[in-house]
């Protein structure tokens, strides 16, 4: 039953990439676009990346996830950087 599901509702957008169909319709358009531009550049020779494409909203969740994640040796080296004492951290 929830396959069935339209691409909007609150379920396939949990199972799913947390895009609605229009959603990610624009974002292909939008991907294809930023290529098309990029191919007019200098940055597509040979070797250089391409342009980045549209994140959808589980990829921005992952990425937002992996950023927070500090070490206690990175914490201590930004507390210092930051002028902390060691008494506050």
């Amino acid at each position: 039953m929830a396959a069935h599901l339209p691409s909007d509702s609150a379920v396939a957008r949990a199972e799913g990439d947390g895009w609605s169909e229009a959603e990610r319709l624009i974002a292909a358009a939008a991907d294809a676009c930023a290529v098309v531009w990029w191919q007019r550049t200098d940055r597509s020779l040979p070797g250089n990346a391409e342009p980045p494409r549209v994140m959808s909203p589980r990829e921005r969740e992952r990425e937002a996830e992996g950023r927070t994640e500090y070490t206690s040796d990175e914490m201590d080296e930004i507390a210092e950087l930051l002028g902390i004492p060691e008494d506050r951290r």
